[in-house]
C-alpha cells in the first residue's frame, strides 16, 4: 500500500465533503417533504435543525478545505 501523499489526503478530503453534502441535501428533502416533519412539533423541528447543522458544519468545512489549498504552498517554504 503507498502512503498517500499531501494531494492524495487533500482529494480524498474534498470526495468525503462532497459525499456528506449530498447525504444532507437528500436527508433535508425527505424530512422536509414527510408529513410527519412538517409539524411544528418538537422532534421534527429537532430533526430538522440536526439536518441543517450538519448542512452548514459542512459549508464551513469546505470553507476551511479550500483555504488549506491556498495555503498548501506557503506551508511547504515556511
Amino acid at each position: 500500500m503507498n502512503t498517500p501523499n499531501w494531494h492524495d489526503a487533500h482529494n480524498a478530503t474534498d470526495m468525503h465533503i462532497a459525499r456528506m453534502q449530498g447525504f444532507a441535501e437528500i436527508l433535508y428533502e425527505v424530512a422536509t417533504e414527510h408529513p410527519a416533519l412538517c409539524k411544528n412539533e418538537l422532534l421534527a423541528n429537532g430533526i430538522l435543525a440536526l439536518i441543517r447543522a450538519i448542512k452548514e458544519d459542512a459549508r464551513q468545512l469546505e470553507e476551511l478545505h479550500s483555504v488549506e489549498w491556498k495555503l498548501k504552498p506557503n506551508a511547504a517554504s515556511g
